[in-house]
């Protein structure tokens, strides 16, 4: 279910449990770092990161997880009231939020819609593990912890859809230590970084949040020699290896000479027929001129920003 407007702009002002994982290092896809240029206000809001594939794909059929949640869950949880979805929710500290995916009217249980697996189908062994049971990602733990902290939960269900599994539902039961944890770790960072405008000293931005930072124009600073090398090398590096990886797919092909299979020890080398389809934008509009306007009202651009290295200006 879409976030609304309020809730995207109060989310700036408290840490959700996302954010959460994310100061704990527990977030695969953010930093602290990420967090604090958001709560400092510090991205550029053209140039936000994108949400992935699997992202809007879990957002899609989130209220199908949800319903059929609801349904497999114990009589007597179902008897004490209704599921309300997407709910925001503030802790009485004031300083940690919660978007709840669904809250159980008169129970204090939550429900957490997941979906895994579905782009990378191998990611669903590695990190989930049997039904109504904790074993499910740390992130995903802390985020559940975090929730029942904003709305004083007893528990949360944990509706997954996972590749190559299909429907799990998972739980995840008060844990009052990891919570303690949560609101030290919480407290921390927005005393001595957010509101201190300092950023976190153990993380660093990654690249889509660190590109995405607001830029004074016209402002230099000086960097640490040392600090540009090492990017510079770790370029030449990638180089280096991308030209390997050619070279040796190109030894084995020619190993395998005009053979479609080529068998060794540990496995097999199949060569597969791909196939790539593309709009030839330019062909269509000489063909029919009278698409020009069409091309032109669906055209969307979006502003990017990116490093490289140049020579220093010179002062005179």
């Amino acid at each position: 279910m879409p976030i609304t407007e309020f809730q995207l702009e109060a989310r700036k002002k408290h840490v959700g449990s996302s954010d959460t994982a994310a100061i704990m290092g527990l977030n695969p896809w953010r930093t602290a770092y990420d967090v604090w240029l958001e709560k400092t206000g510090q991205l550029d809001a053209d140039m936000q990161p994108q949400e992935s594939e699997a992202a809007g794909i879990g957002k899609m059929i989130e209220d199908g997880l949800l319903d059929w949640c609801y349904g497999e869950l114990p009589a007597d949880i179902r008897a004490n009231g209704k599921m309300l979805k997407n709910q925001y929710r503030v802790h009485a500290g004031g300083v940690l939020s919660a978007t709840h995916d669904a809250l159980l009217v008169g129970t204090p249980v939550g429900l957490e819609a997941k979906t895994s697996g579905i782009m990378s189908p191998a990611t669903v062994r590695d990190n989930w593990g049997e039904a109504y049971t904790d074993e499910v990602p740390d992130y995903t733990i802390i985020q559940c912890q975090h929730q029942m902290v904003v709305s004083n939960l007893n528990v949360v269900f944990i509706p997954a859809l996972l590749g190559g599994r299909g429907r799990v539902m998972f739980q995840v039961d008060r844990n009052q230590e990891l919570q303690d944890g949560i609101l030290q770790a919480v407290e921390d960072f927005w005393r001595n970084n957010v509101e201190k405008q300092v950023p976190p000293d153990n993380s660093l931005p990654s690249i889509s949040f660190a590109r995405a930072r607001h830029r004074t124009e016209g402002k230099a600073i000086e960097l640490d020699n040392e600090l540009v090398q090492a990017w510079k090398d770790a370029v030449a590096l990638k180089k280096e290896a991308e030209a390997k990886v050619d070279e040796a797919e190109a030894a084995v092909l020619a190993a395998m000479a005009d053979a479609e299979f080529g068998d060794f020890e540990d496995g097999r080398v199949k060569m597969i027929k791909g196939r790539s389809s593309w709009l030839d934008q330019k062909g269509l509009l000489a063909a029919r001129q009278d698409l020009s306007e069409v091309f032109a009202e669906f055209t969307r651009q979006k502003e990017y920003v990116y490093p490289r290295i140049v020579k220093k200006p010179v002062v005179k």
